[in-house]
């Protein structure tokens, strides 16, 4: 499933630069442009003349999507009075979309003694740390790419993309445990504490990490929230869930030699079947296979328990 969401994510990232613009943008820094944001003065209308400053220059300047102007060399000054406002530089993309840059949109606030209350700058540059990252990933700069998504902090519309990103580096390289700590921050974000497909990824790297009874906690949870899953996976999703539980119950049962895990995975085998028979194709002939193997070994082992 972290798959498909990130195939998804990377759709959205279109890199159009040839490899030796690539290589010349890279050699110098991948941080984004530069901005800056500042007051200036009291005007006698009460407004407050500001200006600001962008690197690149010719980037579009909104101000609660009133467009003010384009920056230059100078910069651009524009009126603004007391109040909360949305800022937006948006670099054109006939310009600048070689470098990737995106609309970046932040607040900002002046006070009633005409002061700027803004973190304008950092927060400008925190959203370009997930464009930069994607850059990154693409070219097979792995470890500088996980240095700029970790970056983009909670808060920041695109940190559960980040947290993705970096795990699908973990996963192509099998580091498992890594995966399933990016996981585990991603289900501390509110939006996220309710989604099946997080705790399904989540029971499932950590089965391959082999923290079985980490991974049956995550299933349960993913079948607690299982009406979440759409009706397009849903099938999919269920077959999967019981797959792992079965697969992680019978190894809590090598852990402990309890009978209670060989009864659960059977179950969870019995499930596995149901939802795998929903739906032609939906589970590959070889996974089917496996199951009957599995299955029938904790039969077997029960059976054998009982008789003594």
């Amino acid at each position: 499933m972290i798959r498909k969401i990130t195939h998804i994510i990377r759709k959205a990232v279109l890199i159009c630069l040839a490899a030796f613009l690539l290589t010349s943008l890279f050699a110098q820094d991948v941080g984004g442009p530069d901005v800056e944001l500042e007051v200036l003065k009291a005007n006698e209308n009460g407004t407050y003349l500001a200006k600001i400053v962008s690197n690149p220059i010719g980037a579009d300047v909104y101000v609660d999507r009133v467009k003010v102007g384009t920056t230059t060399d100078d910069g651009l000054l524009f009126e603004v009075r007391k109040g909360v406002f949305l800022l937006e530089l948006n670099f054109p993309k006939q310009k600048f979309a070689q470098y990737g840059f995106i609309p970046i949109k932040t607040s900002f606030y002046i006070n009633r003694d005409g002061r700027l209350i803004s973190d304008f700058k950092e927060n400008f540059e925190r959203a370009t740390y997930y464009i930069s990252g994607m850059e990154l990933k693409e070219l097979g700069r792995f470890e500088e790419a996980i240095s700029y998504f970790d970056r983009v902090l909670p808060g920041n519309i695109k940190y559960t993309d980040a947290r993705l990103q970096i795990s699908d580096i973990y996963i192509a390289r099998k580091e498992y445990q890594k995966v399933v700590e990016e996981l585990q921050e991603v289900v501390k974000i509110p939006r996220n504490k309710y989604n099946p497909y997080f705790y399904l990824a989540l029971g499932r790297y950590s089965y391959r990490a082999k923290n079985y009874e980490q991974a049956l906690q995550n299933l349960k949870k993913a079948q607690l929230y299982n009406d979440k899953f759409t009706s397009e996976t849903r099938i999919e999703s269920m077959a999967e869930l019981w797959y792992y539980e079965a697969l992680v119950s019978e190894q809590l049962f090598h852990e402990t030699e309890n009978k209670y895990h060989l009864v659960d995975g059977i179950n969870a085998w019995q499930r596995f079947y149901f939802w795998a028979g929903k739906k032609e194709g939906v589970v590959p002939a070889s996974q089917l296979k496996e199951a009957r193997i599995h299955k029938k070994y904790l039969e077997d082992t029960l059976a054998r328990l009982e008789s003594r």
